[in-house]
């Protein structure tokens, strides 16, 4: 099932969607190919989850301007998390995955690391999305990491905390209790 489809803005106008069965991942169609060819193998194709990312919860699917590269945000895990991947030259054999997730900041006025919902990308490919139940409008911005995480470490989501932003929603709040519940 496709939760969320997205355009891409390449001169093939890709296509890409969620993939919600296991592993899950993301999928795509170039739409230039299928319009030239009406071939469906030579216009699809896939990138699955990394091992260690294999539950599907894909929400939503962006697509990066600057690098190219699709995000999705992980619904089933608590902190949310934002995935991040690429194709590269032949996939799904060089895709790659990185995964970072939601700091848990709530002393330092951040949120209680709850969960990702929707997700967009801006033109400067910074990542914003809304987190559940914590007022915050959350953004990432891969550009601020120190280090991009390789090999097992891109898939630990504990890369970038330095990435994260937080910004209070206006309007009325709620105390939250210790179990982080309104």
């Amino acid at each position: 099932k496709a939760k969320r489809t997205v355009y891409s803005e390449d001169k093939d106008n890709t296509v890409y969607f969620s993939v919600n069965s296991d592993p899950g991942g993301i999928g795509w169609v170039n739409t230039r190919v299928w319009d030239e060819t009406h071939d469906s193998e030579k216009s699809e194709g896939w990138c699955p989850a990394a091992a260690g990312v294999e539950r599907p919860g894909a929400y939503g699917v962006a697509y990066d301007p600057v690098d190219g590269s699709v995000w999705y945000s992980d619904v089933q895990t608590m902190p949310g998390r934002m995935i991040r991947m690429t194709r590269g030259s032949n996939p799904p054999a060089t895709c790659t995955t990185e995964v970072y997730e939601v700091p848990n900041d709530p002393k330092g006025g951040g949120p209680v690391a709850n969960g990702a919902r929707g997700i967009d990308l801006d033109t400067n490919g910074v990542v914003w999305t809304p987190l559940t139940a914590e007022g915050f409008l959350a953004s990432f911005d891969r550009s601020k990491c120190k280090t991009i995480p390789t090999g097992k470490d891109a898939i630990t989501g504990k890369a970038c905390p330095e990435g994260w932003g937080f910004y209070p929603v206006p309007g009325p709040t709620f105390k939250t209790d210790p179990n982080g519940n309104s």
